[in-house]
């Protein structure tokens, strides 16, 4: 995973408890490296690398938007309200989710921004100061990291309110159950392909089996099937239309059901192997084939929707 961070480059000046204080460029990369890339890089549930934007001559137009947009996180600092940091928070907030904004002073943030993920921290250049104050900050980076990540559905600023952008996060696990759903599909045209294909073979031999009675199929394996599908009833899919998985749930009920009525007639045609209940059995599966490409054509319309959401 990868971390940008959008700070000032060069000298800020900005009021601590009514005083100026000025931080320097050489004292902007110190914080860079040994706060905040220090920081990141030491949180432990997942391996993020941390960067900023080297200061090269026309970087800017060439590749910042591209570091800004591909970055899973993006780390801003705010403190001495420069206006291209403000600048290249606008570009991420229109982009993508996952942004926190650090400041060292909280009382200048916009007050549209404080709802987000952001907090304040206390930076000193004095040396015996460092442990207490980074081990602060550190805490709170995390902090916010943690809630970052668990909270994939939730906006992080005005301009995802109004665009609804899509975090990180929630694109993989969007990802991830659509692979599970369209496993499902796959799983369950199979095992109509293979009662269709069961069904035909059975009907070739239709008028020998009723002149000689005889116990002309082993049925499917129930279990096998219900436990390849079952996920659609077991498993969360919320970044999907809920009346999708509503539809493909009840498609699997449905063609579930029909074996079942089949299946019971099979059984009771092994306790009584006549003429007129084998032909009665066949009619059931003749009826069933009758209607066997609507639901191919149903099953294929249901996966092009989902394949269309993903």
């Amino acid at each position: 995973m990868k971390c940008f961070v959008i700070m000032p480059f060069s000298e800020t000046s900005h009021s601590v408890d009514g005083k100026t204080q000025v931080i320097k460029s050489d004292e902007w990369t110190y914080i860079f490296t040994e706060w905040i890339k220090k920081a990141v890089e030491s949180y432990k549930d997942e391996k993020i690398v941390c960067e900023r934007s080297k200061t090269i001559q026309g970087n800017f137009i060439k590749g910042i938007i591209n570091d800004i947009y591909n970055s899973e996180i993006a780390i801003v600092d705010l403190t001495g309200q420069k206006p291209n940091v403000y600048y290249e928070l606008g570009i991420r907030h229109s982009l993508r989710l996952g942004t926190i904004i650090i400041t060292q002073d909280f009382n200048a943030l916009p007050s549209d921004l404080r709802s987000y993920y952001c907090f304040s921290y206390s930076y000193s250049d004095k040396s015996h100061d460092y442990d207490k104050f980074f081990a602060e900050f550190e805490k709170n980076l995390h902090k916010q990291i943690d809630s970052l990540l668990a909270n994939i559905n939730q906006s992080d600023n005005p301009v995802s309110d109004f665009l609804n952008l899509k975090h990180y996060n929630q694109v993989k696990e969007k990802e991830k159950q659509s692979k599970i759903l369209l496993k499902i599909i796959n799983q369950l045209h199979f095992h109509l392909v293979y009662v269709i294909g069961k069904f035909k073979a059975e009907l070739t031999d239709k008028e020998e089996c009723i002149q000689k009675p005889k116990l002309f199929f082993t049925f499917l394996d129930f279990g096998y099937m219900d436990n390849t599908i079952s996920q659609i009833f077991n498993l969360e899919f919320d970044s999907f239309d809920s009346q999708d998985i509503e539809n493909l749930q009840s498609y699997y009920l449905n063609f579930r059901k029909e074996l079942y009525h089949i299946h019971q007639y099979w059984e009771g045609t092994r306790v009584n192997m006549g003429s007129s209940n084998i032909e009665k059995l066949m009619e059931r599966l003749e009826n069933f084939l009758k209607t066997s490409q609507q639901k191919l054509d149903d099953l294929e319309s249901l996966k092009k929707k989902i394949i269309t959401e993903s």
